[in-house]
């Protein structure tokens, strides 16, 4: 991982996924976790202000579930990169 993300605070993407958790030093998973950094970004921003409507209790649902989901995937995607046969 490069210079620039230690000197700056991590997104909630980048601690969501432990992009600075790679003991193997594997380019591939790093490149995972930055993918599905950006998609964790991307959708956590995606409700920016509670108006208290219906529809956005039920886009924060949705949201939560997306975060969830991206969070499972990139565990299993790295799982897969990294195990041993």
């Amino acid at each position: 991982m490069g210079d620039a993300t230690t000197q700056r605070e991590l997104t909630a993407g980048e601690k969501a996924v432990g992009l600075t958790f790679n003991p193997s030093g594997d380019e591939r998973v790093q490149k995972l976790k930055e993918l599905f950094a950006q998609a964790f970004d991307i959708v956590e921003q995606s409700v920016s202000a509670d108006d208290g409507t219906e529809k956005t209790a039920r886009k924060r649902k949705m949201r939560d579930a997306a975060l969830h989901e991206i969070v499972t995937a990139q565990m299993w995607t790295v799982k897969v990169i990294t195990l041993k046969d």
